[in-house]
């Protein structure tokens, strides 16, 4: 019988809630990021930090869930874009679901146009590096990476390409949830860089897939920020459909013969 486990989250500065996990911590920290936003209600894009004793119990990214244990403390950060005038780039409090089918909402069609009609008003939580930095990704995967260094290359399984790619992603979106092809490739180069044997054989340039496999895991990280009601992604979707075309709701007819 697996061992229960609570946690406390700390969601902002004067609020914090205990969060219990009838079978014990997950195996990865997204298991317990989707768990979290479940219990505590949260709607908005988040990333996790731990109390590191070590360290004098300063808060430090979790990226592995061997650094917490039961009755640990979690601090959520938010990632969410922030709009022009508001101030919600903060710690995260509990949040619910607005109710689109029936409740009215409290921004008219004006204020919206003047808020969020250009690329301009949503602001990234952080400038893009000019040096794109590879995280740590999972205990396993960089177990499997730090074995493969030794001037061998690897074809990864799709698991552990998984992981690589959700470790790339919540870097990216600290910085931006759009990017150019050009961002695509540096941050292909990086990796590639920092982790030789996963340089392609059948490729020119040796991270041509990863080009393509980042910003696929890109492309579909905005959909399930859209789905979760994230503004910049909801606002910016006609701008960025991947084979260009309109909305059919904006579509314009050609007039018949």
């Amino acid at each position: 019988m697996a061992t229960s486990a609570v946690l406390r989250v700390i969601l902002g500065e004067n609020s914090s809630q205990r969060v219990v996990l009838p079978l014990g911590l997950p195996d990865t920290v997204t298991e317990l990021e989707n768990e979290i936003r479940r219990q505590c209600q949260l709607q908005d894009l988040f990333r996790l930090q731990f109390m590191d004793e070590l360290f004098g119990n300063i808060f430090q990214d979790l990226t592995s869930m061997e650094e917490i244990q039961d009755r640990a403390t979690v601090k959520v950060l938010s990632l969410s874009p922030v709009v022009a005038g508001s101030c919600d780039n903060g710690p995260l409090t509990p949040t619910h679901v607005p109710n689109h089918a029936g409740e009215p909402s409290s921004v008219s069609p004006a204020d919206t146009t003047v808020m969020l009609s250009s690329q301009e008003s949503v602001s990234p939580r952080s400038s893009w590096p000019e040096v794109f930095h590879i995280p740590r990704f999972t205990y396993d995967a960089e177990l499997k990476l730090v074995y493969r260094e030794e001037g061998t290359r690897l074809i990864p399984h799709p698991k552990l390409r998984s992981d690589i790619l959700q470790g790339l992603n919540q870097e990216i979106v600290q910085y931006k949830v759009y990017f150019a092809d050009m961002n695509a490739e540096k941050i292909a180069q990086a990796l590639i860089q920092k982790h030789p044997c996963l340089t392609e054989v059948a490729s020119e340039t040796g991270y041509s897939g990863w080009v393509r496999s980042i910003k696929n895991k890109l492309s579909h990280y905005r959909t399930i920020l859209r789905k979760m009601g994230c503004r910049e992604v909801t606002v910016n979707a006609l701008k960025h459909k991947p084979d260009g075309r309109r909305s059919p709701a904006f579509a314009v007819k050609k007039p018949k013969r």
